[in-house]
């Protein structure tokens, strides 16, 4: 292979990570710009129109009046707080239970072990959507309607939880639990001392997954609650949307920006784990 053809390799090559660098900033661009977008629409007040202009930008008024009126005057304090105790205790009791019926699947023997794991990952082939009216009429039934504890119950058992942290069990080192067995730990203190840190960024991952799926929750909430002061956070922020304050944008982006802080923060903290769950995820099973 002559010079020339080595510098038409070189220069080919680099074209193509060029491309491919240019390729991925527009994917970046694309998928941050309506966060972006969001974040000035709301540090702008009597915004009544959706397409801004450089001039629009130029006139306009920026303070943070937005976000007071949202949080004094919507009561939007308390439906915050309402999603962090939705959304933190579903995540918490799905993981938990999620992995301890993951750890007995993969690690105890029982009857039915196999038949009981297919009814499982046959429920994720089932549509939310079919379950709604079973699940509302069982929890009328229970007394839970207009109870954060509606909004928490379902979420608990994930059968998606436990077939991915299932893949992560499987690979736990069955000779650590028998020397674990040997010493003569109980069964709590094998999982809470041994298993469960070694499958932490998993549980990680699968957090984060259930808190944003709660987060994000709104037909459901819609179902189980007609008491304004039990509304979550999406519920607010449809009503924001449809109401008589629905043509300041300004107003209605300050509220979807606070709705979307907390599960963004959330990630931030976590987003070392999250990653290295999710790659582990790819190579164990």
């Amino acid at each position: 292979m002559n010079l020339t053809a080595i510098r038409r390799k070189k220069f080919f090559s680099r074209l193509l990570w060029l491309l491919a660098v240019l390729f991925l900033l527009l994917l970046v661009v694309v998928a941050v710009f309506p966060f972006v977008y969001m974040a000035i629409v709301s540090l702008m007040e009597n915004v009544m129109s959706m397409k801004l202009s450089a001039n629009t930008l130029k006139k306009a008024v920026w303070s943070l009046n937005n976000y007071k009126k949202v949080l004094l005057t919507s009561n939007f304090a308390r439906y915050l707080l309402n999603s962090v105790i939705v959304s933190g205790m579903s995540c918490l009791l799905s993981c938990l239970f999620s992995t301890m019926t993951a750890y007995a699947f993969s690690k105890k023997q029982f009857a039915g072990r196999d038949r009981l794991r297919g009814i499982f990952l046959a429920t994720m082939m089932v549509p939310g959507e079919c379950m709604i009216i079973p699940m509302y009429l069982i929890a009328r039934k229970l007394g839970l309607v207009n109870t954060l504890a509606a909004m928490i119950i379902p979420l608990i058992s994930s059968a998606f939880g436990t077939t991915m942290m299932y893949s992560f069990m499987k690979n736990v080192p069955d000779e650590l639990l028998e020397a674990a067995d040997i010493d003569g730990c109980g069964e709590l203190r094998k999982f809470f001392s041994i298993v469960f840190p070694l499958v932490k960024s998993a549980v990680v991952s699968l957090a984060i997954f259930i808190f944003i799926s709660s987060w994000g929750s709104l037909l459901w909430p819609l179902l189980t609650t007609t008491k304004m002061e039990l509304s979550t956070v999406t519920m607010a922020i449809a009503r924001m949307s449809g109401g008589e304050k629905a043509t300041n944008f300004g107003y209605v982006m300050a509220g979807n920006t606070l709705g979307f802080l907390p599960p963004f923060i959330l990630y931030c903290f976590l987003q070392k784990q999250f990653v290295e769950g999710i790659a582990l995820s790819g190579t164990k099973g």
